[in-house]
């Protein structure tokens, strides 16, 4: 559509110029190999400058290539002049007018054990929550959808990595710049998985490796940089709900 087509164009969304690090180039010789479809991902921003960059961008860009939320709508909203952003601050309840129109929130400032309630009001409201705390806060501002809270969709997620006798260093470069797409489709109706690289920091690649004594796992980390991990992201068929004790 319309609108996802200026999000892609503000995000920097490309294809052209995607450079592969070694694990990302194992995925795609793979496939192939066995011939299996692979294709450059599309990426948001700009190349890291240096090798190292692209591999902590799961812990977020200081200088804001990354083009995520923080490098592009919340940019162009402060270069208006009239963003307002509280830290520490967690949204209580949804203010409604006499017509049951949102109207503003009701929140909390938290600064280490001081506390103070924050009103908000505007003319409308946006609740971007995530999939879990935007049930819950719709919930407690009196709300009573019976879809709220339903529906839950996750996309879970399975590891495996490859040893190699020469050094991939997967954690240098930008991760999954690859995805093959070969068994996303399993049933006809759009049900499969995703063919990704990640990145894994030392303590998630320690913490995802399985324990089979003291030695093989010393052993396990001391190849890390030998190591090309995959990871397979599966549409969920299922459905979860949130509530709150």
């Amino acid at each position: 559509s319309e609108a996802v087509e200026c999000v892609r164009q503000r995000l920097s969304m490309h294809t052209v110029g995607v450079e592969l690090n070694a694990a990302n180039q194992v995925l795609m010789r793979g496939c192939e190999r066995l011939g299996y479809a692979s294709e450059i991902a599309a990426q948001q921003g700009w190349q890291p400058q240096s090798p190292d960059d692209g591999g902590w961008c799961s812990l977020g860009w200081k200088q804001g290539r990354r083009q995520g939320m923080h490098g592009s709508a919340l940019a162009d909203a402060a270069q208006t002049g009239r963003l307002l952003l509280l830290d520490g601050c967690s949204a209580d309840e949804i203010l409604r007018d006499r017509t049951g129109s949102a109207c503003g929130v009701r929140a909390t400032m938290r600064d280490g054990t001081d506390s103070r309630t924050v009103i908000v009001r505007g003319r409308g409201v946006v609740v971007a929550g995530g999939a879990l705390l935007t049930p819950l806060l719709l919930r407690r501002s009196g709300l009573k959808n019976p879809h709220i809270g339903r529906h839950l969709r996750l996309h879970p997620a399975m590891t495996i990595w490859g040893r190699f006798d020469e050094p991939i260093r997967f954690f240098e470069g930008a991760p999954m710049t690859t995805v093959s797409r070969v068994v996303e489709d399993q049933d006809g109706k759009g049900y499969g998985a995703k063919i990704w690289v990640p990145n894994l920091h030392p303590a998630t690649f320690a913490t995802l490796s399985p324990w089979h004594g003291p030695q093989e796992f010393k052993q396990a980390l001391a190849s890390y940089a030998h190591a090309a991990p995959l990871i397979s992201l599966v549409r969920d068929q299922g459905e979860g709900k949130v509530w709150e004790n």
